[in-house]
């Protein structure tokens, strides 16, 4: 069984996957007496059709080992926790661009999401379903409208162990 240390949630090792959807650092784009705006801090990437808004519910916590990853091939996916810090197992395909399913092995990590920021995976990038540190989470999941040949599920040949 291949083990991976889960690590904290930082932009120059995440940039391969995604990008993190923080508070941005730089003066806003708008401002006023009321509101600051800050446009365009992370694009939805589709194919040809409309994004959604989805809330997914994890029930319970289960053992930290991933048998199993999904990607999306037609759009980015962004993760938005709403209430608990969760850990996330991601990897690079051998083949980004192709219909190779092979997991590159050497990308696979696993990040410490604490709650309080949001991801934008790129498109194509294979990802575990959510592991909660407490007993229930929930997030809201935003790509594109969904059809059945936007989603690749496959079983690893060698399940991963994710340590704390």
């Amino acid at each position: 069984m291949l083990e991976i240390k889960a690590i904290k949630l930082e932009e120059e090792i995440f940039f391969p996957y995604g990008d993190i959807i923080i508070n941005p650092k730089k003066e806003p784009d708008f401002s006023n007496e009321i509101l600051n705006f800050w446009p365009g801090i992370s694009d939805i990437n589709t194919t040809g059709s409309i994004a959604q808004f989805n809330w997914l519910q994890i029930i319970g916590i289960r053992s930290f080992i991933c048998k199993q990853f999904e990607r999306h091939v037609l759009t980015s996916e962004a993760l938005i926790p709403m209430d608990s810090p969760s850990i996330i197992v991601l990897a690079l395909s051998k083949n980004m661009n192709g219909a190779n399913l092979q997991v590159d092995t050497d990308t696979i990590k696993a990040f410490i999401f604490d709650g309080t920021v949001a991801v934008n995976l790129r498109k194509g990038i294979w990802h575990s379903l959510p592991f909660p540190l407490t007993t229930d989470a929930n997030f809201i999941i935003v790509f594109q409208k969904q059809s059945a040949n936007n989603i690749e599920i496959i079983d690893l040949k060698e399940p991963v162990k994710i340590i704390l």
